[in-house]
């Protein structure tokens, strides 16, 4: 073997040798360990980003919208003077709820998108999470689930005092960003009043770790009038939302008679009659009878290999991959094996018509929502 090619072999075994590990199917950024406190904290929110969107969260299957809200939020970012990389994910979550990661990752459900009708109160949402990270309140939060438990009533207290302190710089800095961006900094306000006619009565509770509806709102409302005009982008909004699924999207399973369908895999799995039938999420159980149970589900295809595929404790499953999903089947009974076996061989295509009963509901940008207004006073 000549020099040249010595040389170019010990450049790559270093290279190999010096590459991040795996995690969850996916290699780490450069220089980050899997090694606890080894990681940066872009490493750490790295890793929070990779459990959540395998675990807990999954996306929204809809580009053009997930690029629409990445593009708010990069005009945000712009507007706060911060450099580095931020990523904004949706979420095929019907909960009005927004998230920010110990990085710089915000996610937003597609039930939060759908109670807000311009870009100026989408930008509120994005703003007010852009907000807790320029604070780092996402940080302090996951070094408050590290502190001895259970916490003195005094510690308790400090914990929702801060909390609310940090939901109200995030509605101020959103109100900030908004009006640098261009967009109508009182699209905050009209976010806040959205989302407060959903749950009137949060922040009214002591532990509560958010403020009352009615101090929230006050702050925004002087805040912004110290920054009038600007766009709230309602034509745009509306084009890029108008075929926003809201309720439960049936396309992730569906069942009908003794069918499961999964339209977005392409997939549907006859099941064998039984005695009781259970949905919850992405599952789907059945009862077959006393000591026989199944269970098929759509799982992050990074997590089909922590399902048991031979038979152990009466219990086994089979997994069908398509692309970043898995379908998982489970059974539980005297004989699993057998069964999995049996239902792995019913997977299949869905029918036309199966397909044509599968119709998710579509927003309606033209029905009036509601908007909380304060109670009034009776004497």
């Amino acid at each position: 073997m000549g020099r040249a090619r010595v040389l170019v072999l010990a450049l790559a075994l270093t290279a190999c040798a010096k590459k991040p590990p795996v995690f969850l199917g996916q290699r780490m950024p450069a220089g980050c360990q899997t090694s606890p406190g080894s990681e940066s904290e872009r490493c750490k929110g790295w890793i929070l980003d990779r459990l959540l969107m395998t675990v807990a969260f999954t996306p929204y299957r809809d580009r053009a919208l997930g690029a629409y809200v990445a593009r708010v939020g990069e005009r945000l970012v712009l507007a706060s003077g911060d450099h580095r990389r931020w990523q904004f994910r949706v979420l095929d979550g019907q909960d009005i709820q927004a998230y920010a990661g110990l990085d710089t990752v915000v996610y937003i459900n597609r039930g939060a998108i759908a109670a807000l009708r311009d870009e100026a109160e989408l930008a509120g949402v994005i703003g007010h999470e852009i907000g807790h990270v320029l604070g780092g309140h996402g940080h302090e939060s996951f070094e408050e689930l590290g502190k001895d438990l259970p916490r003195t009533q005094r510690a308790g207290a400090d914990a929702v005092r801060f909390a609310r302190d940090d939901e109200i710089q995030a509605d101020e800095t959103a109100v900030l960003l908004l009006a640098r961006a261009g967009y109508d900094a009182r699209g905050v306000e009209r976010m806040l009043r959205a989302y407060a006619a959903t749950a009137p009565t949060d922040g009214d509770a002591p532990e509560d770790h958010h403020p009352r509806w009615t101090e929230r709102i006050a702050r925004v409302q002087v805040l912004a009038l110290q920054h009038p005009g600007g766009r709230t982008d309602q034509v745009a909004f509306r084009a890029h939302v108008a075929s926003l699924v809201v309720g439960a999207d049936p396309r992730r399973q569906t069942l009908l008679g003794d069918t499961v369908v999964f339209a977005e895999l392409g997939l549907a799995i006859d099941l064998p009659p039984g005695r009781e039938t259970s949905v919850e999420g992405d599952s789907i159980s059945r009862l077959i009878d006393a000591g026989t149970a199944v269970d098929v589900r759509v799982i992050n295809a990074d997590l089909a290999r922590f399902f048991p595929t031979e038979q152990k404790d009466g219990i086994a499953s089979a997994v069908v991959l398509r692309g970043s999903q898995a379908l998982v089947i489970t059974a539980k009974a005297a004989d699993p094996k057998r069964i999995v076996t049996a239902l792995r061989a019913r997977v299949r295509s869905p029918t036309p018509i199966e397909l044509a009963q599968i119709a998710p509901k579509r927003i309606d940008l033209d029905q009036p929502r509601l908007l909380w207004l304060p109670p009034v006073a009776t004497e």
